[in-house]
């Protein structure tokens, strides 16, 4: 029976050239839109709708608004305006209510289709324009008979097209496939799964998504997929990680013992609830013999470091290894300073290993982590050189992971075998997001602050007002403290460690949803830190010592800089993005960000992060253009926000599905329906789903599964990569 089942869904997977109406020439049109199956092309969602079922009188749209009009062509007019090099199509359209004008630009053709008294449909923007309403380059269609026919035209998808590919030939040929494809196709999903989420049939879905009778059957179709499409990527996620799992010995860990015991007590200070939570998941899954694969993320301020200081102490009384790398040498030199004086306290004996460490440093380094005299070490890049051999590595902590390539973790995990594995990002993510991209790992989230910590005074300023960022700067200076002045670009390279290996892509899935804008993009209007610099010194602040750090700098000038700025050695430092995470200077009071538009409002939030951490309040001065709604909108969010989390949903809201997660970053399948912000309790519900049906058939081999494996064989393309 399940053959039967499965051979009928197999047309889904046939090459797109199956469907009637599709040539060879055409399939390689098809391809450039993502479309090379049955399935793809059965899920091409239409980018939006025209709604012929809401037909407004011209006396009733209101300007400003999206309507559909049904009327009768008065006059057809065709100009030429030379001085512009622009032809204009304008008709006068009447119906019983009143008149009004359509206006074509560049469109000489649609003259062409015209004619004096016919009956015309169109949707679009109303205008008002010499005293009429207009709609201008609206969808239209000529109409065959009586105005009242348009009532059966319901609503009307429209397709993204390329040449050779017209919205309406895609429509045809979408319909064609619905046509030969879904009479015979089965659902993949059981009915007991579709009635306990309220979703209709995937046949159902697939038809109203191409042919809906209302928008209403439009959005159940989409909620329908989005389940499916979340469904299939948890039960992905969930069988890598049990299949990374069962491959590696496991490693249980001491979780109570006297180092462990000793930092507890030497840490100044009461852990929050979330902290405990977080070490509670960490030790549970350390202490066991599964593999702890483990996301520990953590807004600004909120003491993640501390959390990885507990999990590293278990190797110290577990007789084994673990290293913890991050990103950049300062932040590197940051966490062994934080920690390391911990260690000290307790008799663990810790190692630091960067691209600077001198070459007699680095070969007693490499010595004692090759026999075990060294328990932890804290590096960079440099602890995954071929030559760093470990004696027994049982716990990788890699800090801001998504700065790191896919080869870059895997190295140092391959170093320890039988590693557990503990990620952090200071990157406040939903839990969906997590869910998404992050879908191997779980997930231990710390949102609360240390008792006492203090909100960062926001206020966004004109280009105009910059006076006030300089005054707030003078005033900060003079009374001993410091302050950060942050610019979008210094030079081209952000990473003082060493560059990627070629072939290998940075994975940039926090980097690329809550950072504006790309760099090279803007680049030819971008404020130049060195100048800024320069200008800052010579005529802004000639008294004060100003100091400049950016991405093109050695590690050991960036070291310099930062160590001669915690000294308190320089006034003010600027810089870019280079100090977003780790940098911890506690006399540092006021950061002024210039062009803060171009960031995104994540980033905002994790460079205002970097003043007010020591005893006196932090100021952060935004200099920004806000003249759209989206940046005033977005200005006014990191003004009145100190929530991490919550900035960076609606950050995360403004984006499209499909850009959540990309076949660039993960080699996965584009979200073509599901919204991780909007979404974010069915992507639960898609968690626990996959998870039951999992833990009753693992190998997904029932029958009543079948067809389900099959789903996620074809999506994920399993059977290429065994």
């Amino acid at each position: 029976m399940s053959e039967l089942r499965i051979r009928a869904n197999l047309s889904l997977d046939d090459p797109v050239t199956r469907v009637r109406q599709v040539s060879e020439v055409r399939a390689r049109a098809f391809a450039e839109l993502g479309i090379s199956t049955v399935r793809d092309l059965v899920l091409y969602a239409p980018f939006r709708y025209i709604d012929f079922t809401d037909i407004s009188t011209i006396a009733s749209c209101v300007i400003g608004e999206k309507c559909a009009i049904v009327g009768t062509i008065d006059k057809v007019e065709k100009r030429q305006l030379r001085h512009r090099r622009m032809s204009i199509v304008e008709a006068s359209v009447v119906d019983a209510t009143g008149a009004m004008k359509a206006v074509w630009f560049n469109q000489p053709w649609v003259a062409d289709k015209l004619e004096s008294g016919s009956a015309i449909l169109m949707q679009g923007a109303i205008e008002h324009y010499n005293g009429f309403k207009q709609i201008s380059s609206p969808i239209y269609r000529i109409l065959e008979g009586d105005p009242s026919s348009a009532a059966s035209l319901g609503v009307q998808p429209v397709y993204r097209s390329r040449r050779g590919l017209t919205p309406s030939l895609i429509a045809k040929i979408v319909s064609n496939a619905i046509d030969d494809i879904l009479p015979s196709s089965i659902d993949p999903l059981s009915p007991a799964l579709r009635v306990q989420n309220r979703i209709c049939s995937r046949q159902v879905a697939i038809s109203n998504l191409h042919r809906p009778a209302s928008m209403k059957l439009v959005k159940e179709a989409k909620r329908r997929l989005a389940y499916e499409e979340m469904l299939l990527l948890q039960l992905h996620w969930l069988i890598e990680a049990k299949g990374s799992d069962e491959s590696l010995n496991s490693f249980a860990h001491n979780v109570s013992g006297e180092h462990l015991d000793r930092l507890f007590a030497a840490i100044p200070y009461e852990l929050t609830a979330d902290q405990n939570r977080a070490v509670a998941d960490i030790l549970e899954d350390m202490g066991t013999s599964k593999r702890m694969n483990r996301l520990l993320l953590g807004d600004v301020g909120s003491g993640k470091t501390v959390v990885a200081a507990l999990a590293l102490a278990c190797v110290s009384d577990s007789g084994s290894q673990g290293a913890m790398m991050a990103p950049t040498e300062v932040l590197c030199r940051q966490y062994a300073k934080k920690i390391g004086q911990l260690f000290d306290a307790i008799g663990i004996r810790w190692a630091m290993l960067t691209s600077s460490t001198t070459p007699a440093d680095r070969r007693d380094i490499v010595a004692g982590l090759a026999t075990g005299a060294i328990s932890v070490v804290f590096g960079t890049h440099a602890i995954i050189e071929d030559d760093i051999a470990f004696n027994d590595l049982t716990l990788v902590v890699i800090d801001e992971q998504h700065r790191f390539g896919v080869q870059q973790r895997e190295k140092l995990r391959s170093k320890g075998p039988r590693s557990d594995y503990l990620c952090m990002t200071a990157t406040p993510i939903p839990r969906s997001l997590a869910l998404t991209i992050y879908g191997t790992l779980e997930c231990s989230y710390i949102r609360e602050k240390p008792t006492g910590e203090r909100q960062i005074e926001t206020k966004v300023v004109g280009k105009r007002e910059r006076f006030i960022a300089f005054d707030a700067i003078r005033e900060a200076v003079s009374a001993g403290q410091q302050a950060y002045i942050v610019c979008p670009l210094i030079g081209q390279i952000e990473d003082g460690e060493p560059e990627q290996p070629e072939g290998e892509e940075l994975e940039e899935e926090f980097e690329t949803l809550l950072t504006e804008f790309d760099i090279e993009d803007i680049h030819e209007d971008l404020v130049a830190a060195r100048k800024e610099a320069e200008y800052l010194q010579t005529q802004v602040f000639p008294e004060f010592r100003i100091g400049l750090l950016c991405g093109e700098m050695s590690p050991r000038e960036k070291q310099e800089v930062m160590e001669s700025f915690r000294n308190h050695e320089l006034d003010v430092l600027v810089s870019t993005t280079v100090i977003e995470v780790g940098v911890d200077v506690p006399n540092a009071t006021v950061m002024v960000i210039e062009d803060a538009e171009r960031f995104g409002l994540s980033q905002l939030h994790q460079l205002r992060g970097r003043v007010g951490r020591g005893d006196l309040p932090g100021r952060a001065i935004l200099i920004a253009s806000t003249n759209t709604p989206e940046s005033k909108m977005r200005m006014e969010s990191i003004e009145k926000t100190q929530d991490g989390f919550e900035l960076a949903e609606l950050d995360l809201s403004l984006r499209r599905e499909g850009d959540v997660v990309g076949s660039r970053q993960h080699g996965l399948p584009s979200l073509r329906f599901t919204n991780v912000i909007r979404d974010s309790k069915m992507i639960e519900k898609a968690r626990k789903d996959a998870k039951a049906i999992l833990d009753a058939d693992p190998s997904l081999s029932s029958d009543a599964n079948a067809l389900l494996a099959h789903e996620l064989d074809a999506v994920y393309k399993r059977g290429e990569r065994a």
